[in-house]
């Protein structure tokens, strides 16, 4: 596939910007706990930097969204939600298909009161 010198341009200035390192956690977990903190999802098809923008831009429309990373590299979104948030599995799901792209595991993951995060399992990538 043939790109333009603009389009690659594009991409290889906002790599760096988009590209933001995901911290690793212990252990994550399936099932969204009572005021969690944070959420994880893979997203499937993420080719180019330039097509992250819609992706973080559906899914911070989402309530109680606070703030989205995405890491081409791992295809990894980490999400940062308002305190006592409550979201769905399906609505991260839909918010990242009406993106285009594909979701994958979901993992939840809650901050008790001091600091430290807790979860189940680690099965997503670092």
């Amino acid at each position: 596939m043939r790109r333009t010198l603009p389009a690659t341009l594009a991409a290889l200035l906002l790599a760096p910007t988009l590209a933001s390192q995901v911290r690793a956690d212990p252990a994550l977990s399936s099932t969204p706990p009572p005021n969690g903190d944070e959420v994880q999802i893979i997203v499937k098809g993420v080719a180019v930097p330039y097509s992250v923008f819609g992706l973080i831009k559906r899914l911070e429309q989402i309530p109680g969204v606070i703030t989205v990373d995405f890491n081409m590299r791992s295809g990894l979104a980490d999400i940062k939600l308002k305190r006592g948030a409550r979201l769905s599995d399906e609505q991260l799901r839909a918010a990242i298909k009406n993106a285009s792209y594909t979701p994958g595991d979901i993992h939840w993951i809650s901050q008790g009161n001091d600091g430290a995060k807790s979860s189940e399992n680690d099965s997503l990538p670092r």
